[in-house]
């Protein structure tokens, strides 16, 4: 403004209009006067509406070192003008490059070119940051040399947090801070583009919290909504940093693994799963334990697509609450495809025996008397060319309705006796191999021929061979299962009733069986400290099988509450996580070997 008032001074002296004497001097001055009138109140309306949508002025010279800045600068970012001066934008100390680093905006400076919208972000002292716009134009003197730069700033830092805050609620779960379905979705989305390019195969968790609508309904919601925050803390713990965990909604979760190698390595994914969502949780001064049922769907042999993944996921987990809970199932085809893949299935079947595909891994028993391992229970695995390692639930059906069962089941008895002499070889002491027998098996006619055959053949004694039958084939077939087993019990073979508590024998035709031990039912063991029928239940058949000179066994002991709760009632063993999982043959000699472990010293004291 005064640049141009002075212009037009020097062009009326130019013209001999500089002094009042000057002929028509009154009138061009009167001129200039009013010029300079409205040229003011121009500039004050600009600045007035600049300083709208400005938080300050800017000014730096040719080599982009600030020369001045005014306006609200130190209340709007709270930082120093005088620290500014005589450096340029990227030598401040605390700010960021922007996305790109500083060549491009130092290349634009260069040109002299007009720059827009320019975001900053700055470090301050106590660690909290700002952030702001800037934007900038050349300045050039009357002969048109470059002599720096001019601009106007303003401070985003509160619409920066609002903009944060709308993408979080619209990726976030508000409860948990998990990803939400939209997120994951999208996560799947780049998942599986990634999978594909790689052959890789990706697995779907669907986690469902186990009673959950009890504590809810018996709670609160307000109870509710801090168990569901807690349960997606222990989530976080759990999994792996790679996969990608969301809440889908109430007590829904969901994980995707990624890089899912083999099916045993997704089984383990969902033990650590299972288990730190079992861990005891205080409600209202009282602990309890909710615990989850999981179900695994895999990319892309169970869906190529997240739909699809989720409803097969969701319907293996159903499967693992209809298995008792707290625990986890993979998703089987035979169960939701034609008859025409069911044919595959099988074939696979047949084919995983001759070419020896099955596995056996095996799962320590130990004496609540001497807290040492006493027996081993063997249990079938089905290593997939494809899939990985698969547990009984993904094939073991259908195993059963295609008569395949009576091959895998002489394949595991054989086997089976075989380890347990080369554990002897080793120099472990001789112990129990316990055998799950279905209904089907059991019905073979060939049963104890194939038995006596088995222990002929392996050397193994007989009793160190224990058979565990379910209690319903006791029930449905009382007298022809009398038979089979006296024809077995007397070659020395042991005998146990498995899932003890969920069938429904008498005490009379309890008593009349030739059986050796009772195994408590894991779906009665899950809840002996918080349920009290359950605890009950517990109770009442250690009672009942010792007045019948029976051993106790309980199995999926996975707490400490259960175990001393056990062995304050007389159980006589103890079989779950809280003292081994699942282990190949190689690895059961160091459980042998090992003094009691230290949780056993809760089972092992005086009784």
């Amino acid at each position: 403004m005064k640049t141009l008032h002075n212009l037009l001074q020097r062009q009326l002296g130019q013209l001999g209009l500089g002094t009042d004497q000057a002929p028509g001097a009154p009138v061009w001055r009167e001129f200039l006067a009013t010029v300079s009138a409205e040229l003011a109140k121009s500039e004050d309306r600009f600045r007035s509406l600049t300083s709208l949508s400005s938080d300050w002025f800017w000014e730096q010279d040719a080599a982009f070192r600030f020369t001045s800045i005014s306006g609200r600068f130190n209340v709007a970012t709270g930082m120093s003008e005088a620290e500014h001066l005589g450096r340029t934008r990227w030598e401040l100390p605390g700010v960021i490059p922007p996305e790109g680093g500083w060549t491009a905006h130092r290349l634009r400076l260069a040109a002299h070119a007009t720059f827009h919208d320019l975001e900053l972000k700055r470090c301050l002292a106590d660690g909290s940051y700002r952030y702001s716009l800037v934007s900038g134009e050349p300045v050039f003197d009357e002969d048109g040399k470059f002599r720096g730069y001019r601009g106007v700033g303003r401070d985003i830092t509160e619409q920066k947090a609002a903009q944060e805050k709308v993408n979080r609620l619209a990726r976030f779960d508000t409860l948990t801070g998990l990803f939400n379905r939209s997120a994951f979705f999208d996560c799947f989305d780049h998942a599986v583009d990634r999978a594909a390019r790689e052959h890789a195969q990706l697995a779907v968790l669907f986690i469902d919290l186990d009673r959950f609508k009890d504590v809810n309904d018996g709670l609160g919601h307000i109870i509710g909504d801090d168990v569901l925050k807690v349960m997606a803390q222990r989530l976080q713990r759990a999994v792996r940093s790679s996969d990608t965990l969301a809440r889908l909604g109430g007590d829904e979760f969901v994980l995707l693994a990624e890089n899912a190698a083999s099916g045993a390595a997704i089984a383990d994914v969902a033990q650590r799963v299972v288990a730190t969502l079992a861990e005891p949780i205080k409600l209202q001064d009282q602990e309890c334990r909710l615990g989850a049922s999981v179900g695994i769907a895999l990319y892309p042999v169970d869906g190529q697509d997240a739909p699809t993944l989720l409803k097969n996921a969701d319907i293996a987990m159903y499967r693992a609450k209809a298995s008792g809970r707290n625990g986890f199932a993979f998703f089987s085809q035979a169960l939701d495809q034609p008859q025409k893949e069911r044919m595959l299935l099988g074939a696979s079947l047949h084919r995983a025996l001759e070419l020896d595909q099955l596995r056996l891994l095996y799962q320590p028993k130990t004496s609540v008397a001497t807290g040492s391992m006493i027996g081993v229970e063997a249990l079938i695995r089905w290593e997939h060319p494809e899939r990985g390692l698969l547990l009984p639930e993904s094939f073991i059906p259908f195993a059963e309705e295609s008569g395949l069962i009576l091959g895998f089941g002489r394949w595991v008895m054989r086997n089976a006796c075989r380890q347990a002499i080369a554990w002897q070889s080793q120099g472990l002491p001789p112990f129990t191999v316990a055998i799950n027998l279905s209904a089907r098996q059991f019905n073979d006619p060939e049963l104890a021929s194939s038995i006596f055959g088995t222990l002929k053949e392996t050397g193994l004694d007989p009793r160190l061979l224990e058979l565990e039958i379910t209690e319903s084939v006791m029930v449905d077939q009382h007298e022809r299962a009398l038979a089979t087993l006296s024809e077995i019990k007397a070659t020395g073979v042991r005998v146990s009733i498995d899932d003890f508590g969920t069938g429904y024998s008498s005490l009379a035709r309890l008593k009349k069986l030739p059986i050796d031990a009772v195994k408590i039912d894991r779906s009665f063991v899950g809840d002996i400290a918080i349920d009290p029928d359950d605890a009950a239940i517990t109770t009442a058949i250690i009672a009942m099988a010792h007045s019948l000179r029976l051993r106790v066994v309980a199995e999926g002991v996975e707490t400490h509450e259960q175990a001393r709760f056990l062995r304050d009632r007389g159980c006589d063993e103890m079989q779950g996580y809280l003292f081994g999982r699942p282990v190949a043959a190689a690895e059961i000699a160091s459980f042998a070997r090992q003094a009691p472990r230290a949780p056993l010293a809760l089972v092992s004291a005086a009784r």
